[in-house]
């Protein structure tokens, strides 16, 4: 199967709470705290509407046409990222959603690829993921080299 990445657009942003929603409750259901309050959904909607218009917000899509995937590609959030931790050095990738249905096609291991490509070509050496991590844990860092993938 083909996936093709394109920005995502005004019109997709309550299009995308299904698939986050979806998440949601697959999240619930393997016991996970993560996106648990049902209340942040509208303020999430409000906060997604920005990036969708400034462009950093994608969508995968099948050979279809159909919404598969979501992937934001942004600067440093300094919520997530301490001076520390050099984090203007890095492509940042966030809200990496693959619905369900499109869990078998290992979407987020190509959406990973493309963003590793997308870096490099902004001459970024790092990827860096924003991971929840359960408040009991401290926080996650993952890094991935931004070379382009063969």
């Amino acid at each position: 199967m083909t996936f093709f990445t394109k920005p995502s657009s005004g019109d997709h942003a309550s299009i995308l709470m299904d698939p986050r929603r979806e998440a949601e409750d697959w999240l619930r259901a393997q016991g996970t705290g993560q996106w648990s309050d049902r209340e942040a959904v509208a303020r999430d909607l409000a906060k997604w509407r920005k990036p969708i218009g400034e462009g950093r917000t994608w969508v995968i899509l099948d050979e279809s046409g159909d919404i598969v995937a979501t992937v934001r590609l942004s600067f440093v959030d300094r919520a997530c990222w301490s001076t520390e931790d050099a984090a203007e050095t890095a492509l940042h990738l966030y809200k990496l959603i693959v619905r369900r249905s499109a869990a078998d096609h290992d979407i987020g291991s190509l959406a990973l690829d493309w963003a590793c490509r997308v870096g490099a070509v902004e001459g970024q050496h790092w990827i860096r993921i924003g991971c929840w991590v359960p408040p009991a844990r401290s926080s996650a860092t993952t890094r991935i080299s931004a070379s382009p993938m063969s």
